[in-house]
């Protein structure tokens, strides 16, 4: 199971992405060059005079999930912390989508933001590992127990993820494990060829993994604007531009 860890930032913790048995999955906002290659990402967060909130990556530590042992090594909480991985969500960066469903078929092309993009990323992500399993003779991820894909997320070098060192949705980005962007985001060619490759908690890779969670990054420094408050159904949308609802060519925040 994949996981969006919310939209309001570490003031709106949210479940089922604080469950052990998923991969909770953040968010960034993301940089391009004039060629439109990448440039770089920071943790998405911040406020947003157009939906009148502070908009950004959830992420957290559970008050009821214990930690799971996959996470034992990055993190001393004692607790679940989300997220555990990220891919762009800022709908301001977001991605052009087709959705004929909701929009005119005729035109039914907007772009859309939100974890609700960078979950289902993830979810496309995990297919191709899969795919590329089954097509060396191997078993899919979690066929050995239900937690395998974490564990193995958990192993990953950091030569597999993004380094994301800044950015805030209440708590502070850094280099390495974060309550923001988790492990960071994937280096997809060098993230999926290990996935395919893993086998068990005894896989070898090459490189140093992830550096653990800094005390100093413990902190909710308030810049979510005070309190928990309602989040929007994570299957909904809503136009986050000053354009208006049901504008195709405004970002939406999924």
């Amino acid at each position: 199971f994949v996981s969006s860890t919310g939209d309001y930032g570490a003031a709106d913790p949210q479940y089922p992405a604080f469950s052990p048995y998923v991969v909770s999955v953040g968010g960034t906002s993301l940089a391009l060059n004039a060629d439109n290659s990448y440039l770089s990402e920071t943790g998405w967060g911040g406020y947003s005079s157009a939906a009148g909130a502070f908009i950004g990556s959830g992420g957290g530590i559970s008050m009821f999930e214990p930690e799971p042992a996959y996470q034992a090594r990055v993190q001393p909480t004692g607790s679940r912390t989300t997220p555990d991985v990220s891919l762009v969500a800022d709908p301001a960066t977001g991605a052009w989508i087709a959705d004929p469903y909701n929009l005119d078929p005729s035109d039914p092309f907007e772009i859309v933001g939100g974890t609700s993009l960078s979950a289902p990323a993830w979810a496309g992500l995990m297919a191709l590992v899969d795919q590329g399993r089954v097509a060396g003779g191997q078993p899919t991820l979690d066929t050995a127990s239900p937690t395998e894909t974490q564990q193995a997320l958990y192993q990953l070098p950091q030569n597999d993820y993004k380094v994301i060192a800044s950015g805030s949705n209440g708590y502070a980005a850094n280099a390495g494990y974060n309550l923001v962007t988790g492990l960071g985001t994937p280096i997809t060619n060098l993230l999926v060829s290990d996935l395919v490759a893993y086998h068990g908690p005894g896989t070898v890779y090459s490189g140093a993994t992830v550096a653990p969670l800094q005390d100093v990054n413990l902190t909710d420094t308030g810049g979510t604007g005070g309190g928990p408050i309602n989040a929007i159904n994570v299957f909904d949308a809503f136009t986050v531009t000053s354009a208006g609802l049901g504008d195709a060519s405004a970002p939406v925040l999924g």
